[in-house]
């Protein structure tokens, strides 16, 4: 067929077209026709009708062009009518193999060009990456399942997928507010802390998330690695850890704590072994552990905001200068135990002084790391439930300051990396019903 090129003033649009066009559409395909000229001629009947075309028309009109290439076809009347239906509806049969529709949208975003001349929007490519990522015998895998949550830089607790876990996790009988209730003998800010950290609101003491650390040991953590706290604290990531199948530590100064701890930790691993829990203190952590490690993961006290005890030997009670010299101290001693190729997560938030001046606490640990020579490699943000911040937060925002509902999950690697794919291989994710005692969630 004989293509011809003609003025778009001398094309009719036909008057029966019954497909309709939105504006995003058109929009996609000018783009595609300013990035790659034009390829597919306007089908037009015998009588000058158009029979496909309709939005490419439109397209080179908005591109600015005044003609276009045309095939005339040998059809009118009832007949080009019946082909311009035929067109539009067989187009509609096709659908994508959505595993090669990925895998290709993935070696062509390498910022050469706009990844949006496919037809594809940022938002239709993040649902399809979120919606099918993985189809193994053509079922849809999502990204939940493949790594447990979407492994972005944003980690929202208040999801469906992430509170079905905790309430998982939970179920398992993890309590780990008891064995401080009677230790925290002073709050500077407690519903402040509570809301930064997720928390047991009745009794007041700030609980660590579980899916949280459950995300961190998966994706930083080396099979059946032994990981290192330096400030222990409640029983969730000791029990968390070795109910995965690793091997925790954590160190604490209160002897009550690290009982507690270790009850229900005998109560809810029957049959595992148990975290190893040591009363001390973390600045002498090179004499209390022996043993290198292979992940760090731990929430630093977050200065005086949350006073545990009246022990000297606690930062809470210590001189903002004191503490910082301190804390370095501690993240230095840590991280010589940590084994090269390795990675090392603290989970902090930024702190106020009493005039409500921010501190720089965050900015300060990952200069800590850093001087250590390790590498900042991930930072994420938790995004925490509101919980009763709305309360609060008309109080808090007479003087300006907005209600904080997220911490930092800074992400450190100690070593070469080059070797992260050598060491840490594809995910294993353990089927949700199965993992935990699943108690009706």
């Amino acid at each position: 067929m004989e293509i011809k090129t003609v003025k778009i003033s001398k094309l009719i649009p036909h008057p029966k077209n019954p497909r309709i066009h939105p504006d995003s559409a058109i929009e996609k395909l000018t783009k595609s026709i300013k990035e790659f000229g034009w390829t597919n001629p306007i089908l037009v009947s015998k009588d000058n009708f158009i029979l496909a075309g309709h939005a490419r028309l439109k397209a080179a009109e908005r591109a600015g062009l005044k003609e276009v290439p045309v095939i005339y076809l040998p059809f009118e009347g009832s007949k080009a009518e019946a082909y311009m239906i035929a067109d539009n509806k067989i187009q509609d049969e096709t659908e994508w193999d959505f595993p090669k529709l990925k895998d290709l949208l993935q070696e062509l975003d390498t910022g050469e060009f706009d990844i949006e001349i496919t037809g594809f929007d940022e938002n239709e490519i993040e649902n399809l990456m979120t919606q099918f990522f993985n189809i193994p015998n053509n079922e849809h895998i999502k990204l939940k399942d493949k790594f447990i949550i979407p492994p972005f830089s944003i980690f929202d607790t208040r999801q469906g997928y992430w509170q079905d876990r905790k309430r998982a996790w939970m179920s398992l009988g993890i309590k780990s507010e008891i064995g401080r209730d009677n230790s925290l003998t002073y709050n500077k800010g407690q519903n402040r802390l509570n809301q930064i950290l997720g928390s047991n609101f009745e009794s007041g003491t700030s609980i660590f998330d579980p899916v949280l650390c459950e995300v961190c040991y998966k994706w930083f953590c080396v099979d059946g690695g032994l990981i290192l706290d330096p400030f222990a604290g409640g029983s969730v990531r000791g029990i968390v850890a070795n109910y995965m199948g690793y091997n925790y530590i954590g160190i604490d100064l209160s002897k009550e704590q690290i009982d507690a701890n270790i009850i229900q930790a005998n109560s809810i691993l029957k049959g595992k072994i148990i975290p190893t829990w040591i009363v001390g203190n973390s600045l002498h952590i090179n004499n209390l552990v022996k043993d290198e490690v292979d992940f760090i993961f731990s929430c630093p006290p977050y200065f005086d905001l949350e006073k545990y005890s009246n022990n000297i030997s606690d930062l809470s009670n210590l001189s903002w200068e004191d503490f910082k010299y301190q804390y370095k101290e501690i993240i230095n001693k840590t991280l010589n135990l940590l084994k090269d190729d390795r990675f090392a997560c603290f989970v902090v938030s930024e702190i106020r002084d009493n005039k409500g001046h921010y501190r720089g606490f965050v900015e300060y640990t990952k200069k800590c790391f850093l001087d250590n020579g390790l590498i900042f490699y991930n930072d994420m943000v938790l995004i925490n439930a509101v919980g009763t911040l709305p309360i609060r937060v008309d109080k808090y925002f007479k003087n300006r300051k907005v209600g904080k509902i997220h911490q930092n999950v800074l992400i450190f690697y100690k070593g070469n990396v080059d070797k992260i794919k050598e060491n840490y291989g594809e995910l294993d994710i353990e089927d949700f019903t199965d993992f935990v005692n699943y108690n009706g969630v």
